[in-house]
């Protein structure tokens, strides 16, 4: 047996991997990189997949239980703690019991042992303590299938965070994003997920929690996750220590955004198969509000297609059909590329990417060419076009105590626009690219070794709060 990894050369989904890194293009892994694990589940009776659905209107929690079962009936139960204490619980069935000619059919005539199952649960929780960027409050959750003599026969623990993600028409005319029934601003940054030691592998858990500190302590509540999944304890540490998520699906060469046609039935099919996996096996963080397809045109195809699917499949969050260019008017977010989003009173405006300031941090600099849009220019105490500086003989502005002063103002205003333009341009969201640096880009708040920060952050921090604008997120 042989694995063929095309990378960028194929349809297959690959994000910013490419064999000839470049740009806004990195070094590609192959291999397993991320978490494996082998987990022993009775043979005939066990829970397959789970689906927490916080139901705030209801005060309770909606859980959709898959699994494996044999002939007998199935009680299936759900406990909540909170700190320890059982605070709530629910039970439902599993089984054929209440039909006697499925069982006749199913078991006496055609003799089987074993089939799938599927069952909902609803607990109870009135006056639920809520999630939220500044409260990251979770509660713990034990899921038990037991036989019908009452023996536990599989366990699944985990936990939940009750919070809800809709949008809403406000007075001015411009569509809302509200978490947990109140509108929020999002001030964000795009994290690409590369390590310079692992690539697509982090070195340690820390450093995951860390890049999770970075944007907490920059004052961010939110990160776009650019084309790449990560392994679940990054979004265990943007659960636990409260930091939203706009998720991006892997692209690939899947499709053409010209004609919106996908590249084959083969890519077209395998492709949709994986980016719904990829929301399955995540759908339970509470991080997560956003699932969004495809990324400035990269394999996009069947657009209004995904963005119904992808609702359907999950409808308890919101969809950003497509990030940059082009839009086809689904899903429920109008995303930008640079500048402000254009108002739109059917979906919520933000801009995703946007900034392109950097300075370089010798020592901490991936070995290549660096480069940024934007720089500082010593001369002016300003701003200079910073491509191309290399072909000039010139070198990529360093960080020092002047440059930082320049990249911390042109930080703060990006995020003090963002609270200036809220009512007169609708903006909900403006996410600066990035939260550090990536190979050869060196516009990251910190550099890509993490070590070196590029920005005064408490001053940053006060920018994106909307502490020096007279506003404030209130989470």
């Amino acid at each position: 047996m042989s694995v063929l990894d095309p990378t960028d050369t194929s349809w297959q989904l690959h994000g910013k991997q490419t064999l000839h890194p470049a740009g806004c293009s990195y070094t590609a892994t192959s291999g397993i990189w991320q978490t494996v694990w082998m987990e022993p589940v009775p043979l005939t009776i066990s829970i397959e997949t789970l689906q927490a659905i916080p139901d705030l209107k209801q005060g309770a929690l909606q859980i959709k239980l898959t699994g494996r079962m044999g002939n007998e009936p199935l009680q299936i139960e759900a406990h909540v703690f909170d700190n320890g204490r059982e605070i709530s619980s629910g039970s439902g069935q599993a089984g054929f019991e209440l039909w006697p000619a499925l069982r006749e059919n199913k078991v006496d005539f055609y003799k089987t042992t074993s089939s799938w199952f599927a069952s909902d649960l609803v607990v109870p929780l009135k006056n639920a303590t809520l999630w939220s960027p500044d409260h990251p409050f979770l509660y713990d959750m034990v899921m038990t299938i037991k036989s019908r003599e009452g023996e536990t026969v599989d366990t699944v623990k985990s936990y939940i965070g009750m919070r809800s993600i809709t949008k809403q028409l406000d007075r001015k005319g411009f569509t809302r994003l509200l978490l947990k029934g109140k509108p929020v601003i999002l001030a964000g940054a795009l994290d690409q997920g590369f390590w310079p030691d692992g690539i697509y592998t982090a070195p340690t858990d820390d450093a995951l929690k860390y890049d999770v500190q970075i944007a907490k302590t920059a004052g961010l509540n939110i990160i776009r996750k650019h084309v790449k999944v990560e392994p679940d304890r990054f979004y265990y540490w943007c659960d636990r220590l409260g930091l939203m998520v706009l998720q991006d699906l892997p692209t690939g060469n899947e499709g053409d955004a010209h004609t919106d046609l996908p590249d084959s039935p083969e890519a077209e099919a395998q492709c949709e198969l994986e980016k719904r996996l990829l929301i399955e096996q995540r759908w339970n963080h509470p991080a997560i509000i956003a699932w969004c397809p495809f990324n400035e045109g990269w394999g996009q195809h069947d657009t209004l297609r995904y963005a119904r699917w992808i609702k359907e499949l999950d409808p308890s969050r919101l969809v950003d059909e497509a990030s940059g260019f082009p839009w086809h008017g689904g899903g429920d977010i109008q995303d930008n590329h640079g500048g402000v989003s254009a108002p739109n009173p059917r979906q919520i405006g933000i801009v995703s990417e946007n900034g392109g300031f950097g300075l370089a941090t010798p020592g901490h600099d991936w070995p290549c060419e660096i480069w940024t849009y934007h720089s500082y220019d010593a001369q002016t105490d300003g701003t200079l076009d910073a491509l191309g500086l290399e072909l000039k003989g010139a070198r990529m502005p360093r960080l020092d105590a002047k440059s930082e002063a320049w990249f911390t103002r042109e930080v703060a205003a990006l995020y003090e626009n963002l609270w200036r333009q809220k009512d007169d341009r609708g903006m909900t969201g403006q996410f600066f690219c990035q939260l550090y640096d990536t190979e050869s880009e060196c516009d990251g708040l910190v550099s890509y070794d993490r070590a070196v920060w590029k920005i005064d952050a408490a001053a940053v921090r006060r920018a994106a709060r909307g502490e020096t604008t007279g506003n404030s997120n209130s989470q």
